[in-house]
């Protein structure tokens, strides 16, 4: 099942795990650069973010695509930095 990779230039591309089926933690680290912190998008059929968890600490630049999938979520109270990984909740191990 592939995923979607949200960098913050804006060139998505699909991705696959490594081992076919779901993405190992190191897998999810190296897509974000860091811990990750998953985010739920209700919008999108059981799909969810993977997000650096302190991207926002260490001054990520904004990642204007993947904050506009979050919008649907919480409206513009809120926003993404950095790479973000959308994919199906079934996929993180």
């Amino acid at each position: 099942m592939e995923a979607t990779f949200i960098p913050v230039d804006g060139k998505i591309r699909k991705v696959t795990p490594a081992n076919g089926k779901t993405f190992g933690l190191q897998e999810l680290q190296s897509f974000v650069g860091g811990y990750i912190q998953v985010v739920p998008t209700v919008g999108q059929s059981g799909a969810m973010m993977v997000i650096n968890e302190r991207g926002k600490l260490e001054e990520l630049p904004v990642n204007v695509i993947a904050s506009s999938v979050w919008s649907e979520v919480v409206g513009e109270a809120d926003y993404i930095v950095g790479p973000a990984l959308l994919c199906h909740r079934s996929q993180p191990e």
